[in-house]
């Protein structure tokens, strides 16, 4: 399992080197990372391999840190991997992905000084904010036009809620006003949209109708029917009941994952990698409905898949504990 999991990081290494265009990133174009059809879905997925290999390279310089040739090469692939994935994420300019990696990146930073030697972690963490500090103020322009419109658009659009009694009117406001950037005017369109379908059937959800329903909706005329929130595209599906099966489905993968490293089945390292990679991910859906494309659905294969696997070493191992001595 520790080479396929090696092989994994070292083709994603290569798509990265092969396919990641610095020049245009650095010219200030956007790009679409790791052969993605679209650069948001490319930065996402660039954010959930930075988790995993920043974990797969503490792993080896602690637990397994004894296994010299493999933690050799995670000490050259993973830092490698580390740095595209933060230029890919860049590069793809997608506000939702560098927002979700806000939280995570100080999450990370801890791990890494609660894993490692303090005369190590505090030099390395240093290192590393200084880096990020100067790549952002190097491309601040860039971030600037990219980013600051919305943040304007949203500064004003809270500023105006916060003295109506409906918030609705703040958002209908924000969509007529000719300042508001596009992408932040279509989402706001297709989340009022969803609300509307949602309010309507707040338990249960429309199932398969709402697609019936949409052309009837306030904002009907948005070319979307991606909401661009997936927490959205599941209540108005399957209401409040279906979000709390789904909810207690995850709590019961995240039980068993977590079981399984405290009785030692699986590297901490690996729990705490799942655990983050689906904050991260459940962060992104707030703008985007990643659940509900290949990215996504792949992650809850995977999610659930592992979460199975620990589940049947538990019951293994808890069988063997049972069996009598002979």
């Amino acid at each position: 399992m520790e080479r396929l999991i090696a092989i994994h990081f070292g083709l994603a290494l290569a798509i990265l080197v092969l396919h990641l265009r610095l020049g245009a990133i650095f010219a200030g174009e956007t790009v679409t990372p790791l052969i993605q059809h679209n650069q948001i879905h490319g930065a996402v997925c660039c954010g959930m391999l930075f988790i995993g290999a920043v974990f797969w390279l503490l792993y080896y310089l602690t637990e397994g840190a004894d296994k010299c040739p493999i933690r050799f090469y995670a000490s050259i692939v993973a830092p490698l991997i580390g740095a595209l994935c933060l230029i890919g994420i860049y590069g793809a300019k997608s506000k939702g992905v560098w927002l979700s990696l806000v939280p995570v990146l100080p999450v990370l930073g801890f791990f890494v000084m609660r894993n490692l030697k303090l005369r190590i972690a505090a030099p390395a963490i240093i290192c590393i904010a200084a880096l990020l500090a100067l790549g952002i103020y190097t491309v601040r322009d860039n971030l600037y036009r990219t980013a600051g419109p919305t943040i304007t658009s949203t500064i004003s659009m809270l500023k105006d809620a916060s003295t109506r009694e409906q918030v609705g009117g703040a958002v209908a406001q924000t969509i007529d006003s000719a300042i508001t950037p596009i992408s932040m005017n279509e989402r706001l369109q297709l989340w009022s949209n969803a609300w509307e379908l949602f309010s309507a059937a707040p338990v249960f959800g429309w199932g398969s109708e709402w697609l019936e329903l949409w052309p009837h909706t306030h904002y009907s005329h948005v070319q979307y029917t991606f909401m661009h929130n997936g927490y959205l595209e599941i209540l108005i599906r399957y209401g409040l009941f279906g979000a709390a099966i789904f909810a207690a489905m995850l709590a019961c993968f995240c039980c068993s994952v977590y079981r399984a490293a405290y009785l030692a089945i699986i590297p901490k390292h690996a729990m705490h990698a799942f655990f983050i990679i689906l904050i991260f991910f459940s962060l992104t859906i707030l703008s985007n409905s990643n659940n509900r494309l290949a990215s996504g659905e792949s992650l809850s294969i995977l999610t659930a898949a592992f979460a199975l696997a620990c589940q049947l070493k538990i019951r293994l191992l808890e069988r063997k504990q049972a069996a009598p001595v002979q």
